[in-house]
């Protein structure tokens, strides 16, 4: 009896020993602590913070100049330097990184101010220097003699069409305001045709435009030949084969211009955006 207990001491002090000294076991799943959770890398800078590293840029080629004299071919506009100043810090960005359409640029102007009661582009006079700024910006990346040949086209195959219209109107405050604003328009068609200018299937198609141009000048033609024929304010018959010639000189001035797939799709595009909306 007394060797049974003795043995039976024996190997429960064996069994106690095991356990105490059995390798512990990594459990499945550990608790996470917020602390040792490997963030992801934070986003790039906002398009705020690039567009104020922009405007400082065009701050600094301001310099000590009393007024900032931008030239579009005849049409010369000045702003006093404290307001240059001013209008680059308050819309950065005219002269941001991203560039957008002049129409949506405009309508999201200044979108890094919290107030804009003391907008200053409010009227539509003051959204004509919106668009001034914006393309003199945009030129100056566009390369100012890089596309000069492209953009003095482009600028007098947009008036042609705005004058057109514009008769067919018989005036109106919008066709002035629009006036300078193809500058913007402009400016924008060649950051266009920039970004795509080696793509075939782009701006730059190279096969045979002549069919297509025929249709649109000749649809042209006809929609102003059209409008004049139910003009009330014209009632002579005389008068109204006077502005359809009239009209018809602009279009074939414009036709004139019309050489490459590039033009044929910027006139196209800026017509039915701007008159046929």
């Amino acid at each position: 009896m007394r060797d049974y207990l003795l043995l039976l001491s024996l190997v429960a002090s064996l069994v106690l020993w095991s356990c105490q000294n059995k390798p512990s076991q990594k459990p499945l799943f550990e608790p996470v602590h917020q602390d040792t959770v490997k963030k992801k890398p934070e986003a790039a800078e906002p398009t705020e913070k690039e567009e104020l590293s922009q405007a400082d840029k065009a701050l600094a080629e301001v310099g000590q100049q009393k007024n900032i004299h931008i030239v579009f071919e005849k049409d010369t506009f000045s702003f006093r330097r404290d307001g240059f100043i001013k209008i680059i810090r308050d819309y950065p960005e005219l002269n941001g990184k991203h560039i957008f359409n002049p129409d949506y640029t405009f309508e999201h102007r200044g979108r890094m101010r919290q107030d804009m009661k003391d907008d200053q582009f409010n009227c539509e006079v003051c959204r004509d220097e919106y668009y001034v700024l914006y393309a003199y910006f945009l030129m100056k990346r566009n390369g100012t003699k890089q596309f000069k040949k492209e953009r003095c086209n482009l600028i007098a195959i947009y008036r042609d069409i705005n004058e057109i219209f514009e008769m067919l109107a018989h005036g109106g405050t919008g066709f002035g305001h629009n006036y300078t604003r193809i500058y913007a328009y402009v400016e924008s068609d060649i950051s266009d045709l920039k970004e795509n200018d080696a793509d075939d299937y782009g701006l730059r198609r190279s096969y045979n435009i002549e069919a297509q141009k025929r249709l649109y000048i000749n649809s042209l033609r006809q929609y102003a030949r059209d409008e004049v024929g139910i003009d009330d304010d014209i009632i002579d018959k005389e008068e109204k084969e006077k502005r359809v010639k009239e009209i018809f000189v602009l279009i074939d001035d414009m036709g004139k211009r019309i050489t490459t797939y590039f033009y044929l799709s910027c006139a196209r595009s800026f017509q039915y955006k701007q008159y046929e909306k």
